[in-house]
C-alpha cells in the first residue's frame, strides 16, 4: 500500500501537471482564427457604384419593355384591321395581312428574347464589374479587421483568405516528395 503522504504528493504532482498542460491544449484548440461574412447583395443594392449599375439595368428593360409594347399594339392594329375588315376584303388582302400580322408577332417574340438576354448579359457584367471593385475594399477590410476567412453569405464560396491560411503549398511539396498514397 502507498502511504499518504506519498499520495499526495504523487496527486500533487499530477495536479500540477494538467495545471501546465490544460492551458497549451486550450491554446492549440482556440488558435483565435478571425471569419467574417459578406452580404454581396447589399453591397449590390446600398453601395453607390451597386446603386449606379441598377439604375443602368432599370433604364435597360424599361427601354426594351417600351419598345415591346410598340410592338404589340402595332400587332393588335393588324388583328383589329383584320377584324373590321370582316369578309368586305379579298382573300389575296387577308392573307397579306394575316402574314403580316404573324410576322410582327414572331418579330415580337425574338425581341422579347433578345432583350431578355441583352439585359442577362449586361447584369453579369455588372456583377463582374462590382466584384472587382468591392474585391479589394473586402480584402483591406479583412486585412484591418485580422480577419482571415471572409465568406459570401448568398453563396458557398470562399471571398477572402489570409494567405497564412492557404496550406496548398506544403500539400504540393509533400505530394510531389512522395507523400500522397498510392
Amino acid at each position: 500500500m502507498m502511504n499518504s503522504e506519498r499520495l499526495v504528493k504523487l496527486l500533487g504532482g499530477l495536479l500540477v501537471g494538467m495545471g501546465l498542460l490544460v492551458p497549451q491544449a486550450a491554446e492549440a484548440q482556440t488558435p483565435g482564427r478571425q471569419i467574417a461574412v459578406i452580404d454581396e447583395q447589399r453591397i449590390l443594392q446600398d453601395s453607390a457604384p451597386g446603386k449606379r449599375q441598377l439604375e443602368a439595368i432599370d433604364a435597360l428593360q424599361e427601354q426594351r419593355r417600351n419598345q415591346l409594347k410598340a410592338m404589340e399594339t402595332e400587332v393588335l392594329k393588324l388583328q383589329e384591321q383584320l377584324k373590321s375588315m370582316g369578309f368586305s376584303i379579298a382573300d389575296d388582302e387577308r392573307t397579306r395581312l394575316q402574314r403580316q400580322m404573324e410576322d410582327k408577332v414572331i418579330e415580337a417574340q425574338r425581341f422579347k428574347k433578345d432583350a431578355e438576354r441583352e439585359v442577362q448579359s449586361q447584369i453579369e457584367d455588372i456583377l463582374r464589374e462590382l466584384e472587382k471593385l468591392s474585391k479589394p475594399v473586402i480584402e483591406q477590410v479583412g486585412r484591418e479587421r485580422g480577419i482571415e476567412l471572409i465568406f459570401s453569405r448568398s453563396a458557398p464560396g470562399l471571398i477572402y483568405v489570409d494567405p497564412s491560411m492557404d496550406i496548398t503549398s506544403d500539400v504540393i511539396t509533400r505530394l510531389n516528395a512522395g507523400g500522397g498514397a498510392r
